[in-house]
């Protein structure tokens, strides 16, 4: 792997960017291959212990630009079908009772996927706040925020997951 690919993973380890499901399409040399990701080609490079095969799903993870081939799914396309996608969102707003949010997957779906979404903390302002996707689609959808309780909250870039599966 090149020096750059290695001092990224070493300041990002545990915390990728995004988690995607592809096709192994191509081998480009011996520690590099292409990866189709419904209909995207991304260039990714493969962990030393891994060796996929052309056919098979192949997990990515991103670091910023970096794309890196850790291992199979168990499975190839047509056994499963489905890519997962995530992302974590930083939501902000003032004074609110329910606020939405818009968001986009980074690689579009075949189909609408089922999503949802987690607030990843459970203190100070976002007590007893819920959440939840609507409106989603292949391309994306809307994290809706709500308090049951009817009062008010003002949030600073609060980390909310969302994880989407489907074909």
């Amino acid at each position: 792997m090149a020096k750059g690919l290695a001092a990224s993973i070493q300041r990002a380890i545990g915390k990728p960017s995004e988690f995607l499901i592809g096709i192994a399409t191509d081998w480009v040399d011996s520690q590099t291959m292409v990866v189709n990701i419904r209909g995207t080609n991304l260039t990714v490079q493969k962990l030393s212990s891994y060796s996929p095969v052309i056919g098979e799903n192949v997990l990515v993870l991103q670091y910023g630009s970096t794309n890196i081939a850790v291992g199979a799914t168990g499975g190839n396309a047509a056994q499963t079908g489905n890519i997962i996608q995530r992302r974590r969102e930083f939501v902000s707003f003032t004074s609110q009772t329910s606020f939405v949010q818009n968001f986009t997957y980074p690689v579009p779906f075949n189909a609408t996927p089922s999503v949802v979404a987690n607030i990843t903390s459970g203190s100070g302002s976002t007590a007893q706040w819920e959440v939840r996707a609507i409106n989603t689609s292949t391309t994306g959808g809307q994290l809706f925020f709500f308090n049951p309780a009817g009062s008010s909250s003002t949030w600073a870039s609060v980390p909310v997951d969302w994880i989407a599966i489907g074909p």
